[in-house]
Parts: C-alpha cells; sequence; structure tokens
C-alpha cells in the first residue's frame, strides 16, 4: 500500500487589503511513507535538546519576529534555532509546493475563497498523475481557519478518491511545522522579490544575500 501524507498550514487572514497582511497563503508539503525519515527526525529532536529546546514546537514567524515564546530569546539563539530547523529541513525527503492570492486583486472573501479553491483544483489536476498513484492519501491540518478545511476537504475529495482528512494538534506534527516554516518564507520570498521587506527581518538575516543564499534557495530546490 502506497500512501502520501500532506500536511498543510495557511498564513494571512480573509477580508479587505492591507499593508501588513497582502497575500492569503496555503502551503502544502508532500511526504511519502515509505520514505522513511525517522533518524532525521531523532536527530532534529536531539540537537534542539542541546539548544535548550526540549519537547518544543517551531514557529517560524515569531521565531525572526521575536514574539510569543520568543519574545526573551537573543538574536543568536533564534538565528540557530531556525538555521537547525533548515538543515533539517534540507535532510528529509519532502516536496512541497504553495498557491497564494494577492487580496488587493479581490472585492470580498467569496472571491478569495473562490480563487484558492480553483488554484488547489487546478494544482491537483496537473499533478493527478502522481496523486493516483497512491493508494491512500491523508491531509493533516489544523483546523486553523474552518473556510480552510472546507475549502481543502471539498476540493481534495472532488479531485482524488480515498482521501481522508486528519485533524491534528500542530505541536504533534514536525511536518506540519514544515508547512508553517513554508509559509514563512513563501511570503518572505514575495516580499524579497517585491523590495518589501522590513527592518526587523533584515536584521534577522543579516542581508538580503543571507536571506536568499540560506533559506530561499536551498528550499526551491525542494519545490514539487
Amino acid at each position: 500500500m502506497k500512501e502520501l501524507s500532506i500536511f498543510i498550514d495557511e498564513s494571512g487572514d480573509f477580508g479587505r487589503f492591507s499593508h501588513h497582511s497582502p497575500y492569503y497563503i496555503i502551503s502544502l508539503v508532500f511526504h511519502e511513507q515509505n520514505h522513511d525519515i525517522s533518524s532525521q527526525l531523532k536527530n532534529f529532536e536531539n540537537k534542539l535538546m542541546q539548544l535548550g529546546f526540549t519537547n518544543h514546537s517551531i514557529h517560524t514567524a515569531p521565531i525572526i519576529r521575536k514574539e510569543l515564546s520568543y519574545i526573551d530569546i537573543d538574536l543568536i539563539l533564534r538565528r540557530k534555532l531556525l538555521s537547525l530547523t533548515m538543515a533539517f529541513i534540507r535532510k528529509i525527503d519532502i516536496k512541497w509546493s504553495t498557491i497564494s492570492i494577492t487580496k488587493k486583486q479581490f472585492d470580498n472573501f467569496d472571491e478569495e475563497i473562490s480563487k484558492l479553491a480553483k488554484e488547489l483544483s487546478n494544482f491537483i489536476k496537473n499533478n493527478i498523475n502522481f496523486m493516483l498513484s497512491f493508494d491512500n492519501i491523508k491531509i493533516y491540518y489544523d483546523n486553523g481557519q474552518t473556510e480552510i478545511k472546507t475549502l481543502i476537504n471539498s476540493v481534495f475529495s472532488s479531485n482524488l478518491p480515498n482521501v481522508v482528512m486528519k485533524n491534528i494538534q500542530s505541536t504533534n506534527y514536525r511536518l506540519f511545522q514544515v508547512a508553517d516554516f513554508i509559509c514563512t518564507f513563501d511570503l518572505l520570498y514575495k516580499k524579497y522579490i517585491a523590495k518589501q521587506l522590513s527592518k526587523s527581518e533584515i536584521i534577522f538575516f543579516g542581508n538580503e544575500r543571507n536571506l536568499y543564499r540560506n533559506y530561499i534557495k536551498p528550499l526551491s530546490k525542494l519545490k514539487f
């Protein structure tokens, strides 16, 4: 039996365009279950513990912005934590993709949802032979937004057989945290291209070149 796991996360808010949230992004991380990543997971957990993070769930954007549980953690340690996560992603056998919209192109919520559903459906159809090569497809989502849960369930179920939705806690799945990582860096890439990186983002990475060389470029090699 061949099984494909798809971990999905989102970034952004629905509704009217605002400069602090110009995009809505959905990330998809694909892992074929016959590709064992247990040794890489164990190594990652050990290295996290060495940094002082035991049983810690990675939240990428707060690491960069020094928010939530990272508010009292200095820049050097936050950089190490993100670098360690990037190294883990590069070592595991996954692929990823994103779909996104620029919110200023739409007048209301219904138009935004419709466009995202169309983009996701097109992605599945463009990769239908790959998808159909699996006996089972399991979709992992943390129920972050009800609208996205409904969209995911509807689009995947209407395009593919043997799809199962799994409601999860993000803290329990490293690959869901990878999906969160992908969302954050897809947004950073858009801002990098548009020359819209914030001062705090540039300070965290040192400069735009480091962001591209150490994160955006290696991630691009794993894109679906």
